[in-house]
């Protein structure tokens, strides 16, 4: 193999390379991507169902009271 042929099979396997690290990084960044958005999804929810839950109770107790109310004014 000739010093030119060995050159530029060097350089494609070079290019080779970098081709597949820039899409394992691309890959890499899009994995964290997706990740971060389901932790932020995760911590929306999770805020989202402890203000419902806080509501919910806060409308069951308004609830109770209007219902000890009308017992107190029945009496």
């Amino acid at each position: 193999m000739g010093r030119g042929k060995m050159l530029a099979t060097m350089s494609l396997r070079i290019n080779d390379i970098e081709d597949e690290s820039n899409s394992l990084d691309h890959k890499k960044k899009q994995s964290l991507r997706l990740i971060t958005e389901l932790r932020l999804y995760r911590l929306e929810t999770t805020r989202g169902e402890k203000a419902f839950s806080k509501c919910e109770k806060a409308s069951t107790d308004t609830t109770k009271k209007s219902k000890r109310q009308e017992q107190l004014n029945q009496y």
